[in-house]
């Protein structure tokens, strides 16, 4: 089979699945639609997962708390903090936090990445996993920010998609269950094109080559593998936090 071959094989499988995710909530009910949801949710949490672990061979066990910094984020942002004594009093659409939360996790994995660029294989597996451990007693000691273990509140907030009624797009309507599925798979599904299209550049050719062997890719001319580790480690809790984002609107 020919490369140019396999390509039109790829893109017209793309192009049919997504016709597939568009049509498929007319033919399940509105619980299936909202798990379905989950499902594309949890897709683009593992997008950045795969690029870290699957493809710059570097063990991530603290993706869950970047999915976490990407659902409070999205929470302070639509509702605030003031009814814990917080400084935020929120009042944005949720649908307009989620840039907000990619940029704030992706700042923070950034921010961990450049510490832990000489660590590799085990101990960054650990120091990912320190993060994990870390995370839920951050949240509970920072209560007049996070709303400590009880969280903060979203149901019938009015910044809410869909939260007191149906949601009208180019004249359909959805319900909140069909909102949160399509929305999430709206994203998975352009988070896979990039991620396709960064991973069959130059930059993921490099981190393969990181995977493979730092030390051949060091011989071979590419960047330094700490610099590679470094751009996959602030792009996976980028996706990580979108998926958390989403991931924060309450079941209905």
């Amino acid at each position: 089979m020919t490369p140019r071959l396999r390509r039109t094989i790829g893109f017209a499988a793309f192009a049919a699945f997504v016709v597939f995710v568009a049509v498929l909530p007319a033919f399940i009910s509105d619980f299936k639609a909202r798990e379905y949801g989950y499902v594309g949710i949890y897709l683009i949490a593992l997008l950045g997962l795969n690029i870290l672990t699957g493809y710059t061979g570097q063990i991530s066990l603290g993706h869950g708390a970047f999915m976490a910094i990407g659902g409070y984020t999205t929470a302070l942002l639509m509702v605030g903090n003031e009814q814990f004594g917080g400084p935020f009093a929120g009042g944005l659409k949720d649908i307009w936090t989620l840039p907000f939360a990619g940029l704030v996790a992706g700042l923070v994995g950034l921010a961990f990445g450049l510490p832990a660029l000489r660590l590799s294989g085990l101990y960054l597996a650990l120091a990912t996993f320190a993060i994990a451990v870390a995370f839920p007693s951050t949240i509970r000691r920072f209560e007049e920010l996070t709303g400590g273990g009880q969280g903060i509140q979203l149901f019938g907030v009015p910044e809410l998609t869909g939260s007191s009624a149906n949601v009208e797009i180019l004249g359909w309507s959805l319900t909140p269950n069909d909102w949160l599925y399509y929305l999430s798979w709206s994203i998975a599904l352009v988070a896979f094109a990039a991620a396709w299209l960064v991973l069959r550049g130059r930059t993921g050719r490099a981190f393969r080559a990181v995977r493979d062997s730092e030390i051949a890719a060091v011989s071979s001319g590419s960047a330094s593998p700490a610099t590679r580790r470094s751009r996959s480690a602030s792009a996976r809790p980028s996706r990580g936090s979108r998926a958390g984002s989403s991931r924060s609107r309450p079941r209905s």
